[in-house]
């Protein structure tokens, strides 16, 4: 009879590994959705950062200025890149939890910056919505590598080539996409005699489609802040450089109450 009861009793081993199965194959389908939404992010980020370039001659319609006036628009932005990228590094580094929710923001940024750009009839206009623009692109860019790495730590290295190539998925889009609103206007100079033909873009529906697609990456980073909001502290969720560091912080509170 023991030895009945021995062989029908439940195994709590066997329940735990059942149990550290399901957290696995969670964690691993968590790793993986938060790697997807970082390659969509991507692929926006190059859409909007690319899809500039093949519209040139339209800012120079539109703002009635020459090429040098809006290349150093075109430069303002990179400078916006530079100041972005020091400060989304500086925010990732303090604010680690937060990177989910820094990645929604500049999103949204640069969709509202895309968005603008068609409606900006001065060269100065111009060039500072393309400095925001460059921000967001830096800031995002200092948040999403950081981000990517500490959901795969020592493996990130085949996720960070994925994320990367949706930039190139975009930017390969771009000029697809500006196709069907792209049309020839005769250039006329002040006597009316025609001097050249320009190739113009309508900007508003193709740039109004990347600033949906912007916002739509965006949505996907805030329903991770909000189920991560929704788990308890001890979920599988929680950032491991977080872990890490709270980690080192206990063990040296312990190496100086040994000292002590």
């Amino acid at each position: 009879l023991i030895m009945e009861v021995e062989a029908t009793a439940p195994s709590p081993a066997g329940d735990n590994e059942g149990v550290e199965v399901r957290k696995d194959g969670n964690d691993m389908m968590i790793r993986v959705l938060k790697t997807v939404a970082l390659f969509i992010s991507w692929c926006c980020l190059g859409l909007y950062a690319e899809v500039l370039g093949p519209s040139l001659q339209t800012y120079s319609e539109v703002t009635s200025s020459d090429t040098e006036q809006i290349g150093t628009a075109f430069a303002l932005r990179e400078v916006g890149m530079f100041f972005g990228s020091f400060g989304g590094a500086l925010l990732a580094d303090r604010f680690v939890q937060r990177r989910h929710l820094s990645m929604a923001a500049t999103l949204i940024v640069g969709a509202a910056t895309i968005l603008a750009v068609p409606w900006c009839k001065t060269v100065p206009a111009l060039a500072a919505t393309f400095f925001a623009s460059g921000m967001a692109h830096g800031a995002m860019t200092a948040n999403g590598n950081p981000l990517l790495n500490s959901i795969w730590l020592e493996k990130s290295g085949g996720p960070f080539n994925f994320m990367h190539s949706g930039y190139g998925v975009g930017a390969a889009i771009a000029p697809a996409l500006l196709a069907p609103f792209t049309f020839e206007r005769n250039r006329t100079s002040a006597n009316g005699t025609t001097t050249a033909t320009v190739k113009i873009v309508n900007l508003q529906i193709p740039y109004t489609i990347i600033a949906a697609l912007c916002c739509i990456s965006s949505g996907l980073f805030c329903c991770f802040v909000f189920c991560k909001n929704r788990r308890p502290s001890s979920s599988i969720d929680d950032d491991p450089l977080e872990l890490d560091e709270k980690a080192s912080l206990e063990d040296k509170e312990e190496s100086d109450e040994d000292d002590g």
